[in-house]
């Protein structure tokens, strides 16, 4: 169902419907160096590319027109169809003048994607869901061994908040160097029977995916 607006990815994302699920679309065609004959590779070879280039990667950097090594698809989508594959969560590449084939934008499969930032904190967009996951990600490396196993007098709330703070300081951006957030607030701790409950709010340092012009025409007898 190449030619088909509705092709099989777009339901296969639907079904999924996940921030932790990013679904590659189209299969390549490649040169094999040792029969030298041309071979279909499926679409797994693809979501491999895509993988490995999304690990090459800072979190707060989108795999959006970024290049893969693969690039000779079989199913080409059309306009139309780029649009449904954005809408319903299939991540797939394009051709853009100056650049070549490259991934036309990082989405997950989730569904709830009106708006970039979610009431539940999530999102369709990869490289935010990779801040937020690595920002728990190493928290929980900076503080498990500084209180973990602990008694409750050796370490107070406001210890536990201090190395949240200093934590989150380390991963703000400036213009001068990338980083994971842009910046962060309501950091609270809680001591409650036997764990610290901490919570805190953050600034993803989000992508930049679009650019849209409009160009006014004005009437040069007017400065004349």
């Amino acid at each position: 169902d190449f030619d088909a607006d509705e092709f099989s990815s777009v339901q296969t994302a639907e079904a999924f419907d996940s921030p932790n699920v990013i679904l590659a679309h189209g299969s390549v065609k490649r040169m094999n160096m040792i029969s030298k004959k041309e071979e279909v590779l499926p679409s797994f070879y693809y979501a491999a590319n895509l993988a490995g280039r999304l690990g090459g990667l800072q979190p707060q950097e989108p795999i959006t027109y970024k290049k893969l090594k693969v690039s000779n698809f079989i199913h080409n989508l059309t306009e139309k169809q780029r649009e449904k594959a954005l809408q319903k969560g299939v991540v797939h590449n394009r051709l853009v003048s100056d650049l070549g084939s490259v991934v036309n934008q990082g989405i997950n499969t989730l569904q709830k994607n009106i708006q970039l930032f979610n009431p539940d904190g999530s999102s369709y967009e990869i490289s935010i869901m990779r801040i937020s996951s690595l920002l728990n990600k190493e928290l929980v490396r900076v503080l498990r061994p500084l209180f973990i196993g602990n008694s409750v007098m050796k370490a107070s709330p406001e210890d536990v908040k201090l190395a949240v703070v200093n934590y989150l300081r380390s991963r703000c951006a400036t213009p001068q160097n990338d980083n994971l957030i842009i910046n962060f607030e309501n950091v609270t701790v809680k001591f409650q029977e036997d764990y610290y409950d901490i919570q805190y709010g953050f600034y993803p340092n989000g992508p930049v995916n679009k650019i849209f012009l409009t160009g006014f025409m004005l009437d040069f007898n007017a400065i004349l």
